[in-house]
């Protein structure tokens, strides 16, 4: 009797570990794997953000965003009759922000940089701007590129931005001043005006709007590009109908002018589309 009590509970642990195994390993769900489902089903998404004058700009008194990253992203969620929820983020820390779920979707241009696709998924590029480094107007010491890679040169960056980690691959021997990443691009130009740092990294339009403010800084080649990035949105790896729905999204606008028009109304310098050409199907 003994044995066979033996023999029972192991067969029954057996069923057990056996039932574990099979819960442990199934595949989720189509519906527990669509994210993009549950935001139809419930009209909603979460979109992070991170600040970017002029292209996303918020209140600091009301709290309100604005700028043309917001108008584009609002006229795609308005027309799939999507209610839009924005949370607050960072360069950085955007990715896990996707990952635990704060955001659905990150929607602040974004550069898809091989190091971010193994974390996110992008979408299509929308839009494309130029870098630019930005220095003092009576500093004359940086007429080439071997000129700032030198071990005097201090460069302001934003911690996790494209200017971050390509000015560690562009300037490998200069120094870099990390500024947090909660911080507004233009404080790296405020570093070069209060001589902290002799340059700063910034996109085209951030340089020329704090030089028509400030005129002790000026922008190095003459203003001519240091390098281009272009701007997606990104969502969690595997969110594919999400990011299907977003790529449509994009197409549509672009095609039907709301892009161009968008960049038209804000007279955005230093941002650039990507012009289709037509061909006649029979000439």
């Amino acid at each position: 009797m003994k044995k066979i009590a033996i023999m029972n509970v192991l067969v029954v642990l057996a069923v057990v570990i056996s039932l574990i195994s099979l819960f442990a390993l199934r595949p989720a769900t189509q519906e527990e794997e669509n994210s993009f489902q549950q935001i139809l089903d419930q009209r909603h998404i979460n979109a992070c953000y991170t600040p970017w004058p002029p292209a996303l700009v918020k209140n600091s008194t009301t709290e309100e965003l604005s700028g043309f990253f917001v108008d584009i992203f609002n006229e795609a969620m308005s027309q799939a009759h999507i209610k839009v929820d924005f949370v607050e983020s960072t360069w950085s820390t955007f990715p896990a922000d996707l990952a635990v779920g704060r955001c659905d979707v990150a929607m602040t241009g974004i550069f898809p940089s091989i190091e971010r696709s193994t974390s996110v998924a992008f979408t299509r590029p929308f839009l494309y701007t130029t870098n630019t480094l930005a220095m003092r107007a009576d500093d004359s010491r940086f007429p080439t590129l071997d000129d700032i890679n030198q071990e005097s040169v201090r460069i302001a960056v934003v911690q996790g931005s494209y200017g971050h980690t390509n000015a560690i691959k562009l300037f490998p021997k200069a120094q870099l001043i990390v500024l947090p990443p909660t911080l507004d691009m233009a404080m790296t130009m405020v570093a070069v005006s209060n001589n902290n740092a002799d340059l700063a990294y910034v996109s085209y339009h951030d340089a020329e709007a704090y030089i028509k403010q400030q005129g002790d800084i000026a922008m190095i080649f003459d203003g001519d590009p240091l390098d281009a990035i272009s701007s997606t949105w990104a969502v969690r790896q595997g969110d594919l109908d999400l990011l299907n729905f977003l790529d449509n999204a994009l197409d549509y606008l672009e095609v039907t002018g709301y892009t161009k028009a968008t960049m038209k109304r804000y007279n955005a310098p230093g941002w650039f589309i990507e012009e289709r050409t037509y061909s006649p199907v029979f000439s």
